[in-house]
């Protein structure tokens, strides 16, 4: 069984990459309970608004992660209406 740590952040971006880095938490957190692994929230800041997050970090523990993970590491573009 392989450990890793992963961490999805806004960075320094404006209001809008926190509200998307809790879209993708979401994501990709379904991800993993489909594909059997399992997790731990080791860190994780909330941003300045309701239902943003500014960074989390996240303990995977499973089988194969390395091919689970080629799909979900870099950039995430997302484009959308900003609601703030």
């Amino acid at each position: 069984m392989e450990t890793k740590i992963i961490q999805i952040s806004a960075g320094k971006g404006p209001l809008e990459c926190a509200f998307v880095v809790a879209k993708v938490l979401k994501i990709f957190l379904k991800e993993l309970v489909n594909n059997k692994i399992e997790y731990t929230i080791l860190n994780k800041e909330n941003g300045i608004e309701n239902g943003t997050v500014q960074s989390v970090s996240i303990q995977l523990k499973g089988n194969q992660l390395a091919d689970f993970l080629k799909d979900w590491l870099g950039t995430i573009q997302w484009i959308g209406i900003s609601t703030f």
